[in-house]
């Protein structure tokens, strides 16, 4: 079986078991701490100074005050699969530090670590849900920036989901 169809056919069993799961993962996402999220952060919303490693990041327009386990989720979904994986850990907690010393408290690592994955899932979702339907997999592959974005977070999924979740 080809890498494709393989991904494929682990991309259905996921979207099966999201989609039955989905009413209960944004429920328990809108108990997630507060805080000015981006809602759209991803690589090319990131600018960078010369001379300097902190990054600009631009395109505020759907700013919101909701979960920022989503704008971690998906900047890390746009890691190469092997970066993530080896990186993913010390990132989140790096990430869960800065907020701890920002003031927000009462929201220890494993629970943010779960609110992290559920964000996944309802990223992955997003994407599924706006692709256009009826398009074999080798079709979304080749297909301009949707079909890079879906195979991109899919890839990070198929890696960093069953880890997260018995589905």
């Amino acid at each position: 079986m080809s890498r494709r169809r393989d991904v494929g056919d682990r991309l259905r069993r996921i979207g099966d078991a999201l989609v039955t799961r989905l009413p209960a993962v944004l429920a328990e996402l809108e108990r997630r701490p507060r805080t000015l999220v981006h809602a759209d952060l991803h690589p090319g919303n990131l600018m960078w100074r010369p001379g300097t490693s902190a990054p600009v990041v631009i395109d505020w327009q759907g700013a919101a005050f909701a979960g920022g386990t989503s704008d971690v989720a998906k900047l890390l979904l746009h890691m190469r699969p092997g970066e993530l994986v080896e990186q993913e850990e010390r990132l989140l907690r790096r990430y869960h530090r800065l907020i701890e010393q920002a003031g927000v408290a009462g929201y220890p690592f494993g629970r943010f670590e779960r609110d992290y994955r559920l964000a996944q899932a309802a990223i992955f979702a997003n994407y599924a849900i706006i692709s256009p339907p009826a398009r074999a997999p080798e079709d979304l592959a080749t297909e301009a920036s949707m079909g890079r974005s879906l195979w991109a977070v899919s890839a990070a999924i198929g890696a960093v989901f069953p880890a997260a979740f018995d589905w």
